[in-house]
């Protein structure tokens, strides 16, 4: 009896050995980055992965013997599983309470309403759209709102590069001004001409610091789609032309949308991040 566990316990330990040995040659095709980040020269994630599924398989068939998780694992692998980067939902937020609520004052507008000849400000407007108003208003300040959580999540994105760390987080400090702007046009609508305008020019200049800032700080990021990163160079483009010839609704109407574009190719980049 006592051989025969002397045995067992032997070819365990064989077993054991053989796939710390695989688990092994696996890992010696990672390098260090340089940002004592591991990479992969093929599919890192995917030998990450395998290499937990080793350990884990060791840990419970060799040893332990293969179990199930109990309840208490499988809340914590559910929480693990729906666990999203704030940046996400936060920026899903920001794109569905502003185009929700434009879409619903410009649905209100009594008069014909073009791109060309309107201002987005003007579906804020009570003397323009006395029913429709209140919802662009409205719209601006939860939009407003959601960036704050949206800019908030850009800690994702921070490594150990001191240069790279310092500019997100100016990108997260102008981000935050660019909210709190953005929820002062909605509090001072075109209904007050002096603080609307005010707000208006401070907002659309912190957003074109918060793309160039956001796109220099993650363009060169290995996790970071560089299309992304050009696309965003190229709405900064448009929003400096709005900053500097102010004259054309079309531009303030682009400057926008292709800014919401942005937000939601972030959230997708973030989301295949973690």
């Amino acid at each position: 009896m006592e051989r025969f566990q002397e045995k067992e316990v032997t070819n365990c330990t064989a077993q054991a050995t053989m796939i710390c040995l695989l688990d092994l040659e696996l890992f010696t095709n990672f390098r260090l980055n340089s940002n004592d980040e591991f990479l992969s020269q093929e599919g890192g994630n995917d030998i990450c992965l395998g290499l937990h599924r080793h350990f884990a398989t060791l840990d419970e068939t060799v040893f332990h013997g293969t179990k199930e998780p109990d309840m208490k694992e499988k809340r914590v692998m559910r929480r693990m599983a729906l666990r999203w980067p704030i940046l996400c939902p936060a920026g899903i937020a920001v794109i569905i309470f502003y185009c929700v609520f434009t879409f619903t004052s410009l649905a209100l507008f009594p008069r014909p309403y073009s791109p060309v000849n309107n201002w987005l400000s003007d579906l804020g407007n009570s003397s323009f759209s006395p029913n429709g108003a209140v919802f662009f208003n409205i719209g601006c300040v939860l939009t407003g709102l959601a960036l704050f959580a949206f800019y908030a999540g850009f800690h994702s994105w921070y490594t150990r590069e001191y240069w790279r760390r310092c500019l997100l987080i100016a990108t997260q400090a102008v981000g935050f001004c660019s909210a709190l702007a953005l929820v002062m046009i909605g509090v001072f609508s075109e209904d007050y001409p002096a603080q609307h305008s005010f707000w208006s020019q401070v907002f659309f200049v912190l957003n074109l610091a918060v793309l160039l800032l956001a796109n220099t700080s993650l363009i060169t990021h290995p996790d970071f789609i560089k299309p992304v990163g050009y696309y965003g160079y190229a709405v900064a483009a448009i929003n400096l032309t709005l900053v500097l010839i102010s004259t054309t609704p079309l531009i303030e109407w682009l400057t926008v949308s292709t800014a919401l574009a942005y937000a939601g190719l972030l959230v997708y980049n973030t989301f295949k991040l973690t």
